[in-house]
């Protein structure tokens, strides 16, 4: 699962620099909206961790609600970028990595 994981970030990350960003409808406002959402709460994520003593709980602990935030976020925010780009490369990319990074942080989360 580590490799898909893998295989997905790289393409996730890749992907985009082959695609011109056009906002042109209200759905392209909304993903766009949707990716600087999940970008914020994943930072917040980041600093609620760093602020409490880079303790790994903070890590896995849910966000207001969300199970796994900094492992799913990452996801809504690629998934939210290929409808935005409209690359089924890219969805196809988020999806791997999604599969795998969830997966990988589901056992990491298991261990403590």
């Amino acid at each position: 699962m580590e490799i898909v994981e893998r295989i997905g970030q790289a393409s996730a990350l890749v992907i985009p620099i082959f695609y011109n960003l056009r906002i042109v409808s209200i759905v392209d406002e909304l993903l766009l909206a949707m990716m600087l959402g999940a970008l914020g709460l994943y930072y917040a994520g980041w600093v609620r961790y760093i602020v409490n003593g880079r303790d790994l709980s903070w890590y896995y602990r849910k966000l207001w609600g969300l199970p796994l935030p900094m492992h799913i976020l990452p996801v809504i925010y690629f998934l939210a970028a290929s409808g935005l780009l409209h690359s089924i490369p890219l969805a196809i990319a988020a999806i791997l990595f999604g599969i795998g990074h969830i997966y990988m942080g589901q056992i990491e989360f298991k261990r403590f």
